[in-house]
């Protein structure tokens, strides 16, 4: 009986202590939009026992991006990926040199840390300035008329 158990007990505490270190990634926040350097930022979530110098992020390999479907545009090439603190957690923050004019932007990251890795697909909305512009005389509009 103890030897049918032995396999199961052994998968999990295995399972148990994989999950132990298992770091994910938040929702990402926009802070730019259309024709603007992109820069946004993504919270770093189940980061308990690790520090900004455990953790390393860039923008996935090629074929990785191939791995998710995703598009990879060459100005993903110059992406700045950092670890940092903002209000006491810990985020990453994502930042191009150059503006992005693409609607829709792929962006897949690669997120390293001592117990493991992980990838992870965001697909971008970049509104242009005008279309925000635009839409913010359109909600002006609709408040005055009331």
């Amino acid at each position: 009986m103890v030897k049918r158990l032995l396999p199961i007990i052994a998968a999990l505490l295995l399972s148990a202590v994989a999950q132990v270190h298992a770091l994910s990634l938040g929702e990402i926040t926009l802070e730019s939009a259309a024709g603007e350097p992109l820069q946004a930022r993504i919270q770093l979530l189940d980061t308990d026992g690790l520090s900004i110098a455990d953790i390393s992020a860039m923008v996935a390999s090629a074929a990785d991006f191939d791995r998710f479907d995703a598009e990879r545009i060459a100005a993903l090439d110059g992406f700045d990926v950092s670890v940092e603190f903002l209000d006491g957690a810990p985020v990453l923050r994502i930042n191009s040199p150059v503006s992005i004019d693409e609607p829709f932007l792929s962006l897949v990251l690669d997120t390293r840390w001592p117990a493991g890795r992980v990838l992870t697909e965001y697909t971008l909305r970049l509104e242009s300035p005008a279309f925000s512009a635009q839409r913010s005389e359109e909600h002006t509009s609709e408040l005055q008329s009331r």
